[in-house]
């Protein structure tokens, strides 16, 4: 999480406080995901939740570094 913020800061531009709601956003997704993972383990199994879980994180973190403008508010 400490990576994140410095990355937001520092290479991407952005606000101290407007890296710090970002990263606060990625907490309250680990939550939701958590949660949320553990419904649709109890429904599909586990395997194929893991599988879905770790493709679908994979790809976000591939995009994240060409994300622009409009999702992290001001380009480099």
């Amino acid at each position: 999480m400490i990576y994140l913020a410095v990355y937001l800061v520092r290479d991407r531009g952005l606000e101290p406080g407007l890296a710090g709601v970002i990263a606060g956003g990625y907490g309250l997704g680990m939550i939701a995901g958590n949660l949320l993972g553990g419904w649709f383990g109890d429904r599909f199994g586990s395997k194929p939740t893991l599988l879905a879980g770790y493709l679908g994180w994979a790809v976000l973190c591939l995009a994240f570094p060409f994300a622009g403008t409009p999702y992290l508010c001001r380009s480099p």
